[in-house]
């Protein structure tokens, strides 16, 4: 009887194990793990954040054409760190950004990362650490009502635009959307539109203007060569950029 329980025991633990080590795949400490595998599971591409928290690659993740990456869709707030992992599809540019195959479609619609209502009120968004390439749309669209934070991030290939910020924030003149430390080259059309301060990135070879900013948008610490319709267009510089060969602005 004694060893007909002990056995039962050590049966419902290691099902116990097994089942926390199942769960491992999906979130570790809290957060999210999303992999190519997952992505599938949920029924492919986009795969679509609906729920707020943190959440991170555990793969690269590769879309199909005409389809976007990860779609993000929440009153609250969002943090995704691309863990070293990339989020691509198949688009290209020339080195110069002044042709892209395929062209852009539908005004941006397929995009690596679109967040269009993450970070309604107080809440956020935050992207890090990672590389978005190859959408025949944008490489990140944001459209939201708080911070966001975009850093240490690589797009590129892109048929539009590499990043475009659209947010309701800033209360007070407070900068709350910061794009820095990232490299952004070889789009179709401008490298980074909107943000409040925006700083130390490197944006070159894009079809368009290096910069689009708001009036009241600082930028520092740029590298701003080769871009197809000049380095920056709106903002405040704040400090030394790189413009062109031996010259700041």
């Amino acid at each position: 009887m004694h060893s007909f329980v002990g056995k039962r025991s050590a049966v419902v633990a290691i099902a116990v194990a097994s089942f926390g080590l199942m769960g491992t795949a999906a979130a570790v400490d809290g957060v999210v793990l999303i992999d190519q595998a997952r992505v599938n599971a949920a029924g492919g591409f986009p795969y679509k954040i609906t729920a707020p928290g943190s959440y991170r690659l555990a793969s690269n993740l590769v879309a199909p054409l005409g389809k976007s990456g990860i779609d993000v869709s929440t009153g609250g707030s969002v943090s995704l760190d691309l863990n070293g992992y990339s989020i691509s599809s198949s688009a290209s540019c020339s080195p110069t950004g002044q042709s892209c195959t395929p062209p852009v479609s539908g005004a941006g619609t397929v995009t690596g990362v679109w967040v269009h209502d993450a970070g309604t009120g107080s809440g956020a968004f935050s992207l890090k650490n990672g590389s978005i390439n190859g959408f025949p749309g944008y490489g990140i669209e944001v459209q939201v009502g708080g911070a966001v934070e975009i850093r240490d991030t690589k797009v590129f290939n892109n048929s539009f635009s590499g990043m475009i910020i659209s947010t309701s924030g800033g209360q007070g003149g407070v900068s709350v959307n910061v794009i820095r430390d990232n490299l952004v080259w070889r789009n179709g059309g401008t490298g980074i539109v909107g943000g409040d301060l925006v700083i130390d990135n490197i944006v070159t070879g894009n079809g368009s203007v290096g910069l689009a900013l708001q009036p009241t948008a600082g930028y520092r610490g740029n590298h701003l060569l080769g871009n197809g319709q000049g380095p920056v267009s709106g903002g405040v510089s704040i400090g030394s950029n790189v413009c062109a060969y031996q010259q700041l602005c």
